[in-house]
């Protein structure tokens, strides 16, 4: 696992391969079974495979704007969109039952945006150990998938995760890479 997480980076670029269907379904189901507050399970996703669909999202983003800056097409030609979301009253409703003390207001962080991450990174993972590979478009980025989309209006729009097989073509070393990672000691120490 330490492989997978060591090596994985954001990718950009996709090879024109669809994704079969069972291996989509192994990476959702490791994302669906990651843990949550008090197990109540609020993440969301919309799997997005159709391509008229995927070059909605795609135009609503604004990629012909990232072509012109001399970018490959990015979001159209993954071969699989999936939104992330989350339903917070997921959390009121498992939080009101009598064997919890506390309720997502009296929380000091959000729950329901750390098992977000959680379930991305589990996604992020189990893609990785696929043979995919996985981008990530921050819900600032554009528009609220939920409405473009016509979702559950009770979602949160948490981010859009681009999942496909890597395009070899896709080695770009970008701004983010060529920080490196800080040295252990700024991030780790023992008391």
């Amino acid at each position: 696992m330490l492989n997978s997480l060591s090596g994985r980076r954001m990718c950009r670029r996709y090879q024109q391969r669809s994704v079969p269907r069972a291996v989509l379904l192994r990476v959702l189901e490791a994302a669906r079974r990651s843990p949550s507050a008090g197990n109540s399970q609020g993440v969301r996703f919309a799997v997005v495979t159709g391509e008229a669909r995927r070059k909605e999202i795609a135009e609503a983003y604004g990629e012909v704007s990232y072509r012109a800056r001399g970018f490959p097409a990015w979001l159209s030609e993954a071969p699989v969109h999936v939104v992330a979301a989350v339903c917070e009253s997921a959390y009121e409703e498992r939080y009101s039952l009598p064997d919890k003390r506390t309720s997502p207001q009296d929380w000091p962080v959000s729950y329901p945006i750390l098992d977000t991450g959680k379930a991305l990174m589990s996604l992020y993972i189990a893609a990785e150990a696929s043979g995919l590979a996985c981008g990530y478009l921050g819900p600032h980025a554009g528009p609220d998938l939920i409405q473009l989309l016509d979702l559950p209006p009770e979602w949160r729009f948490m981010g859009l995760v681009t999942v496909g097989y890597r395009h070899q073509d896709d080695k770009k070393t970008t701004v983010s890479l060529k920080l490196g990672r800080r040295d252990f000691d700024d991030m780790i120490i023992w008391v």
